[in-house]
C-alpha cells in the first residue's frame, strides 16, 4: 500500500512533466491519508491552478499560505495569480504582507513583482537586497570576474545579449532598431539565449532579427554561466546591452564582467541593483533626475522616450466593422487591451464610475482566458454596472488582425502600477488616444514618456481624479473627443519623435559613443 508520502512525490514527478491531472490525483489520494500536510496541499493548489483551474487552486494555496505565512516564494505566486486572473479579494492585505516580508527577507528568485507598485525607492531596497543575498550570486561571488583590456577596435564592438530573436513583447518592438544600425562605425554582434521557433509563421521575424547583425551567436544551449561569459569575451565585445536581465536565466552570467561595459536596457524596467551594470538607458520621464539616485546604474538618457517602436507592424488597411467584434455601432468605446495582469481593483472601481458618467459607452477589454472575462464581468455587476457593457475581443490569429480591430476604439484607459508600453505604441500606431496618470516606478512612467513624445502631453494626467475627469469630459463630448482622435491619426507620421526610428537608432548609437568616452574604450 502506498504511503501518504509515496504519493505526494508520485504527484511531484507527474506535476513536473506537466501531467498535472495525474498530479492532482496522487495530491488528492495523499491528503485522504495525511489531510493537514502543507505541502500536500500547497502542490494540490499549484496543480490545480496549471491545469487553468485557477480559483479551485487558490483555495488550497490560500489554506497553505494560513499554515505557512512566512513563504513569501508561493505568496508571491499567488498574488501573480490573483492579480492575472484578477481574483482580488483579500489582495491588497497579502500585497501589503508581501512587501513587508520582503523587508525582512530576501527571495532567492523574484516573483512576478514589477507590477506590484513598488516605487522607485522601494525597488531600489529590494533589488540591492536580493543582489546581496541571492544564493546563485553569493555563489558566483568565490569566483573573480575577468579582468578584460579595452580593447580599442577600429569599430565598436556591441553586443545584444537577449532572448527575444522571434516573436516576444521586445522582439516585436526592437526590429526596427536593430534594422536601421549603422554597421560603418559599429559592429554588431546577437547572443540569443532562447531556442529559436520552428513555427512558419514565426519564420520571418527571425530571419529579419538575424540579418540585422554582423555576427549571430546562438547560445541557448549554453547553461553554465562561466562558459556563457566565456563565449562573450571571446568575441571582444566592448558594450554589451542586456536586454532582459532577471527575465533572461542567464542573467548571472554577466557577473564575470565579459564585456567592459554592460548596459540594462528595455526588457526589465527598473535598476537591476547590481553592480557590473554600468549604465541603464532610460529618459527623462521614466526615470526624473531627483530619482536617479535610487539606481545601482547610471542613467544615460535618449533625447526622446527610451522605449523603441516597430515601425512598420503588418496592418490591415482600413477598419474592422463593429458588428463582427460585438461592439455598438454609436458607442464611445473605452478600451484598455492590456494584460489583465495591470488591472487593479482602484482602476477598475474608477472605470465602473466613468461607464456610470458616459451613458453612451461600452470598455472593450482583451481576452486571455474565459475564467478572468467571466470574473471581470462579475467585478463591473458588484459595482452597478451591466456586465454587457463588457465586451471582450477575443484572441486575434494575427497581430495584423488585432490592429485591425484596435482601430474601433474611441479612447485607451491606461492602467496604473504597471502602463501599456508595446499596446501604448499600438495604440497611437492606430489613432486611438490613450490617458494615463504617471506613478512612482519605472513601469508606470512609459506612457507619459510616450505621450510626451508623440505630441500629447495634454493626456498626461497629474492625478487619478483628473484622469477619471478628463475621461468623463470626453466620453460626453463626442467633438472634443474626434477632435482629438483627428490630432492622434495627424501626429502619426514617420517623422513623429515616438516613431521616427531612424532618428532614435542615430540618437541610440550615440549613448553609445558617449559611454564608450566615459569608459575610455
Amino acid at each position: 500500500m502506498q504511503t501518504a508520502s509515496d504519493l505526494l512525490k508520485k504527484g511531484v514527478e507527474y506535476a513536473q512533466n506537466e501531467n498535472y491531472k495525474e498530479a492532482e490525483n496522487c495530491f488528492r489520494q495523499s491528503l485522504e491519508l495525511d489531510p493537514d500536510n502543507p505541502i500536500t496541499i500547497r502542490n494540490l493548489g499549484n496543480a490545480c491552478a496549471a491545469d487553468g483551474r485557477i480559483t479551485e487552486g487558490l483555495v488550497y494555496l490560500t489554506q497553505y499560505l494560513d499554515m505557512r505565512p512566512e513563504d513569501l516564494e508561493t505568496m508571491g505566486h499567488v498574488l501573480y495569480l490573483k492579480y492575472n486572473y484578477c481574483v482580488w479579494n483579500g489582495l491588497e492585505r497579502m500585497q501589503e504582507r508581501l512587501k513587508k516580508g520582503l523587508r525582512e527577507h530576501t527571495l532567492q528568485s523574484e516573483p512576478k513583482l514589477l507590477f506590484l507598485g513598488m516605487s522607485f525607492e522601494e525597488r531600489y531596497h529590494y533589488m540591492t537586497k536580493l543582489a546581496a543575498e541571492n544564493k546563485k550570486l553569493t555563489e558566483l561571488r568565490s569566483e573573480k570576474p575577468f579582468a578584460l583590456p579595452f580593447y580599442h577596435h577600429d569599430k565598436l564592438k556591441v553586443g545584444f545579449f537577449t532572448t527575444d530573436v522571434g516573436p516576444s513583447p521586445c522582439g516585436f518592438v526592437i526590429a526596427s532598431l536593430w534594422d536601421h544600425l549603422s554597421h560603418q562605425a559599429f559592429e554588431w554582434h546577437c547572443f540569443s539565449c532562447r531556442k529559436l521557433s520552428n513555427k512558419p509563421e514565426d519564420a520571418a521575424l527571425i530571419t529579419r532579427h538575424k540579418a540585422a547583425f554582423d555576427v549571430f551567436h546562438d547560445v541557448s544551449d549554453i547553461q553554465d554561466y562561466r562558459t556563457m561569459a566565456e563565449t562573450i569575451a571571446k568575441a571582444e565585445i566592448d558594450i554589451l546591452i542586456d536586454v532582459n536581465m532577471l527575465i533572461n536565466s542567464m542573467y548571472p552570467s554577466l557577473y564575470y564582467k565579459p564585456a567592459p561595459v554592460i548596459v540594462n536596457y528595455l526588457g526589465y524596467p527598473s535598476t537591476t541593483g547590481l553592480t557590473w551594470y554600468d549604465y541603464m538607458i532610460a529618459d527623462a520621464y521614466v526615470v526624473p533626475t531627483q530619482e536617479e539616485h535610487w539606481f545601482t546604474e547610471k542613467i544615460i538618457r535618449m533625447p526622446n522616450c527610451y522605449h523603441c517602436v516597430d515601425t512598420s507592424p503588418e496592418s490591415h488597411p482600413g477598419v474592422a466593422p463593429r458588428s463582427i467584434l460585438g461592439l455598438p455601432e454609436k458607442s464611445v468605446i473605452f478600451a484598455c487591451l492590456n494584460s489583465p495582469f495591470k488591472i487593479t481593483p482602484r482602476y477598475w472601481d474608477m472605470w465602473m464610475r466613468i461607464l456610470k458618467a458616459v451613458p453612451n459607452s461600452v470598455l472593450w477589454l482583451r481576452s486571455f482566458n474565459f475564467e478572468t472575462d467571466d470574473k471581470l464581468k462579475e467585478e463591473a455587476k458588484k459595482r452597478g454596472v451591466d456586465p454587457a457593457r463588457i465586451i471582450v475581443l477575443p484572441k486575434m490569429p494575427t497581430h495584423a488582425d488585432f490592429l485591425y480591430c484596435f482601430k474601433n476604439a474611441d479612447l485607451f484607459l491606461d492602467t496604473e502600477m504597471y502602463n501599456a508600453h508595446s499596446t501604448a505604441l499600438e495604440s497611437l500606431f492606430c489613432g486611438v488616444p490613450l490617458i494615463t496618470c504617471p506613478g512612482e516606478s519605472y513601469a508606470s512612467r512609459v506612457s507619459a514618456s510616450m505621450l510626451n513624445a508623440f505630441g500629447l502631453p495634454e493626456l498626461i494626467c497629474p492625478s487619478e481624479e483628473a484622469y477619471e475627469q478628463k475621461a468623463i469630459e470626453l466620453g460626453n463630448n463626442p467633438e472634443k473627443l474626434n477632435c482629438l482622435k483627428a490630432k492622434t491619426v495627424a501626429l502619426m507620421t514617420p517623422n513623429n519623435p515616438l516613431f521616427d526610428m531612424k532618428q532614435y537608432t542615430l540618437d541610440f548609437e550615440n549613448l553609445l559613443r558617449q559611454m564608450a568616452s566615459e569608459k575610455g574604450l
